[in-house]
């Protein structure tokens, strides 16, 4: 049985019409996946985790980190959500998705969506 066979999600997100659960503030010791990352996107149970403040607390301020982690694993979902996964052209040296570009496409969004909404763009 999984943790979170008895948890709720944190909240449920459409990507490109798939209902994707996000959990948030999940402690290392409940999920082992986070002994060593911040978050992940598992396309096979469309669920989202982001960990707890803990794995980073040296952070001054973790809501803002916390926010980086959500977009860059809501780009990965929305990545596999497209058919870019394992079998095409993103897969590099057993990853996915390049974490590099995940990263850019998640810290530059806001900056982007702010220059599409001032022109009038969506």
């Amino acid at each position: 049985m999984s943790y979170y066979d008895n948890k709720a999600a944190t909240c449920k997100v459409s990507v490109l019409g798939t209902e994707y659960s996000l959990y948030l503030d999940v402690l290392p010791e409940n999920d082992p996946l986070l002994e060593d990352m911040n978050g992940y996107c598992d396309k096979t149970v469309k669920r989202i985790v982001v960990a707890d403040r803990a794995k980073d607390s040296d952070l001054a301020d973790w809501m803002d980190y916390r926010k980086s982690v959500m977009r860059h694993e809501l780009i990965h979902a929305f990545l596999f959500e497209s058919g870019l996964g394992c079998d095409s052209v993103w897969h590099v040296a057993e990853q996915e998705h390049p974490e590099q570009t995940v990263d850019w496409i998640a810290r530059q969004f806001p900056k982007i969506l702010k220059a599409f909404q001032t022109v009038g763009a969506l």
